[in-house]
């Protein structure tokens, strides 16, 4: 089943103050991420797998430099954490 931006719009819009941080810890392609980003939330996703990791990536990126043109820019840079060897 995907999960779609439409869904996590709800949550995250309604719980998650605006400048708040939302949490994802099973990040998968960062359908929450994005939806977080174009709200003007700041994002943090864990991801196991590389492949997902990097697509969530990308897309976060794509998040923030939309959302830039339109209400700010990022202040961090999106950083790769490996806890497993």
């Amino acid at each position: 089943m995907e999960f779609s931006t439409v869904q996590a719009r709800i949550p995250v819009e309604s719980r998650a103050i605006r400048r708040a941080v939302v949490l994802d810890p099973f990040c998968g392609t960062a359908t929450t991420g994005e939806v977080a980003i174009k709200l003007g939330r700041n994002f943090v996703g864990i991801e196991l797998y590389d492949e997902y990791a990097q697509i969530a990536e990308d897309r976060c990126r794509q998040a923030y430099i939309g959302a830039s043109t339109k209400q700010r820019t990022p202040r961090r840079r999106a950083q790769k954490v490996s806890l497993c060897p």
